[in-house]
């Protein structure tokens, strides 16, 4: 099993990356539910990609988190995307999508 706290947070970001989680207030389980936001909201079935940065941004508030929280769980989005791609992982939301586009 992959742990996405020690492999993706603690071994893969990189100190200041885990520096700006602290002083924005990003626990691991915050920044885990911010990537399930971003790849599964309502709208992904729709277009069978993740949310952009706008439609994550403009989200109401009652999905949580600053502008400025979810700016950097976006860019955090990315690196977990860059992370995931490099190590031929997959999550859970990966595998709806794939099942969704192919059937």
């Amino acid at each position: 099993n992959i742990s996405f706290s020690r492999e993706f947070i603690n071994d893969f970001l990189n100190s200041k990356e885990r520096k700006e989680m602290k002083s924005h207030e990003i626990e691991p389980l915050t920044l885990w539910h911010a990537i399930i936001v971003i790849k599964s909201n309502s709208n992904c079935a729709r277009t069978k990609q993740p949310l952009s940065l706008d439609d994550y941004i403009t989200l109401p508030i009652s999905f949580g988190l600053t502008q400025t929280q979810r700016k950097l769980c976006y860019d955090l989005f990315l690196k977990y995307e860059e992370w995931r791609h490099n190590g031929h992982y997959w999550d859970e939301m990966d595998r709806v999508l794939y099942v969704m586009t192919h059937g």
